[in-house]
Formats: structure tokens, sequence, C-alpha cells
């Protein structure tokens, strides 16, 4: 099995092989069964398993972080705090979503506004119910408004993410990194 398979692709297979029998294995279960050695496909069984049999990711910033590592093809370190990008954040709430149609609290929308606010963004138009929070953390409320009216005019241009942005330009600079979350959530 490809260790970067999609996490709903990933369920779906092990319904269709396994039925609900691996929700409630042993790691080491996943390990023999399923897993053979590899670590990130490990770790993905384990952070699905979280996700299918309790509602931590949706409450918790610090379970949601390491799921998002982990649906993003990346081995979490849970000794440390690894914030998530963005786009590593819209793509999980995505995939959580699939799995279950549970409502994000307040703690894990704050946590994905901080991890918006470090990566320089003022406006998200991929995740409406974070905005509000970070809306608490940016101080340029013009450049958002502004971000949000040109998005809107853009966002739809096949040429987008080729586009040549001027470096020098904060709306410019806003629309480029918006083109490329845009580009990564796409690839998810």
């Amino acid at each position: 099995m490809d260790e970067n398979i999609n996490i709903l692709d990933l369920r779906d297979h092990l319904y269709r092989e396994y039925k609900g029998r691996w929700v409630d294995w042993l790691p080491e279960v996943l390990e023999v069964e399923i897993a053979k050695g590899n670590e990130l496909l490990q770790n993905k069984l384990q952070a699905l398993q979280v996700c299918l049999s309790s509602d931590a990711p949706w409450r918790e910033w610090h379970i949601f972080e390491n799921v998002a590592k982990t649906f993003n093809n990346q081995i979490p370190n849970f000794s440390i705090m690894t914030p998530a990008s963005t786009g590593e954040c819209i793509t999980t709430m995505n995939d959580l979503r699939g799995l279950r149609d549970d409502e994000f609290t307040e703690e894990v929308l704050m946590y994905i506004a901080s991890c918006a606010f470090t990566d320089q963004l003022v406006y998200l138009p991929f995740a409406p119910e974070v905005q509000p929070y970070l809306d608490r953390l940016i101080y340029d409320d013009d450049l958002r408004d502004r971000t949000k009216k040109a998005w809107e005019t853009v966002k739809d241009r096949k040429d987008l993410i080729e586009y040549t942005y001027k470096d020098d330009d904060a709306l410019h600079q806003q629309l480029a990194s918006l083109a490329i979350l845009q580009q990564y959530i796409k690839e998810h």
C-alpha cells in the first residue's frame, strides 16, 4: 500500500479489506497486518483510528496538529510542538469533515488561525469559520478587505499560480500566498 495514500482512500480501503475490525486493533497488529514496517503508514493508521473512535482532533489543538502532520504525509513528533502550515490545516479540516461532520472547537479554530497568522495571511477564504479568529490576530483590516475583494475577482483564473506577483506589494504577496494555498488544497 502506498504510504502517501489520501486518508479518505485509506479509510475506504481498510473498510473494504477488513470491515470495521481494524479500528480497534492494537498498534502491533496494525504493524503486522497492514503497515509492514512502513512508519508513515503506521502513523496514518493510528491517526485514522483516533479520528474514528474519538472527537479529540476536532476538540484539542495538539491532537489536531499531530493528525494534520500525519494526514499530510509527515511523521509527527509528539514530544514537541510542530505547527502545521495553513495548507496542512485546511486539508486536514477537509479530511476530518470527510470522516465525520463534527464541529471544530474554538481551541482548534484559534490554532488554525494562529498557523495562518504565522504564514502571514490576513484572509482565509478556504475556512470561513477561522476568519473571525484570524481577525483577532491581524492588525491590517484594510489589507484583509483589499485581499478579499481582489481574491474574489481572480480566484478562478487558470494562470493564478504562474502569475508574476510584485515582491514589494502587500496585496500581491497575499494573493500569491492564497494561490499557493489553493494549489496545495487542490493537489491534496
